[in-house]
């Protein structure tokens, strides 16, 4: 059942999506072949007037794709659990914790798609325009920057590598599970469900911050070996870092899933 969530969540997000999508691609394109354009005639005012309006539609049609990500998928979970689409969902012989998921997964689709699509695109356009310039390759660049890094890592570049991909999943789980807890929260009471909602949302930043900085200054005070604080590895450090950093956000996403899921459970209303 978890599979037919999928594809239905998956077609109703997709109508809104993929025309967007479309829009950064022609966006993007415009760039690219007015960049390359540049390259060939630099004296031509026209073609910069064109090349800047692309660059800048580019830029906010990237932001806006994110923007509309969040809020398309933020907005699909109240609508479809919290408006009077909920008494049809959870009728349906479908666990609570499935008609989450299915809400989760499309939502990071949508957000990889977004990174990797706007990163590949915004790496191909400059490199096009530099190689017409005569500048360096932009890929070439990034390679022997990254090379430089590993090297830099030493024996941990394994773990840094692996601890930023579950940063990064776990940090955007956390930003919607968020979302979704204080939805399920403020939709738990009778009045000023939207209203609540939002007071929850804005609390859990407080609390989550005030837990943040007083666990952080714990750590610091821990001295565990004087001779490393007072000069770290910076791999080692980074390491520890990232992998604190990933920490934190899975014990997030842990304790708003739960929260999410005992709400929608146990004290629902959407009278």
């Amino acid at each position: 059942m978890l599979s037919k969530l999928l594809k239905y969540e998956f077609r109703a997000t997709g109508r809104i999506m993929l025309p967007v999508y479309a829009l950064l691609l022609v966006t993007a394109g415009g760039t690219s072949v007015t960049g390359s354009l540049m390259g060939r005639y630099p004296e031509s005012t026209v073609l910069s007037i064109f090349r800047t309006l692309f660059m800048t539609l580019f830029a906010f049609t990237t932001f806006g794709v994110l923007l509309l990500t969040l809020v398309l998928m933020v907005y699909r979970f109240y609508k479809n659990l919290m408006t009077d689409e909920g008494y049809l969902m959870f009728t349906l012989p479908v666990p609570t914790w499935q008609q989450i998921v299915s809400k989760l997964v499309i939502a990071l689709m949508w957000t990889f798609v977004w990174g990797i699509l706007s990163a590949v695109l915004a790496a191909l356009m400059w490199t096009m325009v530099l190689s017409v310039a005569g500048g360096e390759n932009l890929f070439a660049g990034i390679f022997r920057g990254l090379r430089s890094l590993m090297e830099a890592l030493s024996g941990n570049a394994t773990g840094c590598i692996v601890g930023l991909v579950v940063l990064l999943l776990a940090a955007e789980l956390a930003s919607y599970l968020r979302f979704y807890a204080a939805i399920s929260l403020g939709h738990s009471f009778s009045n000023h469900k939207v209203l609540l909602s939002v007071v929850f949302y804005i609390g859990f930043g407080i609390a989550v911050q005030t837990i943040l900085s007083v666990v952080t200054a714990a750590g610091i005070r821990i001295d565990v070996d004087p001779d490393f604080w007072a000069d770290p590895p910076a791999a080692v450090l980074l390491s520890y870092v990232i992998w604190g950093t990933a920490a934190w956000s899975v014990l997030e996403c842990a304790a708003y899933y739960i929260l999410t899921l005992l709400t929608l459970k146990k004290r629902l209303n959407l009278q």
